[in-house]
C-alpha cells in the first residue's frame, strides 16, 4: 500500500487489542546500587543524568519544603527520603514527557489515588491508596506510578497501576524504581 493510501486511510489496519501483562514468569528487574541505600540523592541525580543523557527531561524546578511539607499534611504522610529529595531537587517545574514517554508530576499535580483514579485498585494497594501518591504517567495516563507514604512493610513502595485489578508492586523504592525505568520504562508495568 503506498503513502498515498495511508495518508487517506486506506491501508488495511489490524482491529486493536488490549495486550495483557504476563506475569507467569517475571524476569528481575534492575536495582539501584548498594551505594543508594545510604544516598538519598542517587535517584534523582541518576534520573537527571539520564534525562540529559536522552535529551528528553521535563524542566527541573524542586520544591520548597513548605510546599513539600504541605503535601505531607494533606494527606497524613510521610515521604520516603530518596523521594523527598526528588521532590527537593529535581521535580519538574512544569509536565512534560520524557524519552520514555512519562510524564513526570509538579508537586501541584501529585496526587493521591482517591484524588486522582475513580476504579477499584487491586490488593497491593493498602487503604484504598489513601496514602499511595501517584507521581508519574505513561503516554498520557496509559498507566501510572504510584509509591506508598505510609510508615509500614510497603513505605517507599512502588506499583504500576495498570486497571482492571491488575496493578502490582514493580519497585523496593524510590531508587530501585529510578534504575529499573532508565533500563526500560516498559519493563515496569
Amino acid at each position: 500500500m503506498g503513502w498515498l493510501a495511508r495518508l487517506f486511510g486506506r491501508e488495511r489496519r489490524e482491529p486493536f487489542e488490549w495486550v495483557k501483562v504476563d506475569r507467569s514468569n517475571p524476569q528481575p528487574r534492575p536495582v539501584a546500587p548498594l551505594e543508594a541505600a545510604d544516598d538519598p540523592d542517587w535517584a534523582w541525580r541518576t534520573l537527571v543524568a539520564w534525562w540529559d543523557r536522552t535529551d528528553g527531561g521535563p524542566p527541573i524546578g524542586g520544591a520548597s519544603d513548605e510546599a513539600i511539607e504541605t503535601l505531607e499534611r494533606r494527606y497524613d504522610i510521610v515521604l520516603p527520603p530518596d523521594f523527598r529529595a526528588y521532590l527537593t531537587n529535581a521535580i519538574p517545574s512544569r509536565e512534560d514527557m520524557d524519552h520514555g514517554a512519562g510524564t513526570w508530576w509538579h508537586l501541584d499535580r501529585i496526587r493521591n489515588l482517591p484524588d486522582e483514579y475513580e476504579h477499584p485498585v487491586g490488593p497491593v494497594i493498602s487503604d484504598g491508596g489513601r496514602r499511595w501518591l501517584f507521581f508519574v504517567d505513561h503516554l498520557i495516563w496509559s498507566w501510572a506510578w504510584a509509591i506508598c507514604c505510609e510508615p509500614g512493610p510497603d513505605w517507599g513502595k512502588v506499583a504500576v497501576i495498570l486497571g482492571e485489578n491488575d496493578d502490582c508492586i514493580v519497585a523496593a523504592s524510590f531508587s530501585d524504581f529510578v534504575a529499573g525505568y532508565i533500563a526500560d520504562p516498559y519493563d515496569m508495568t
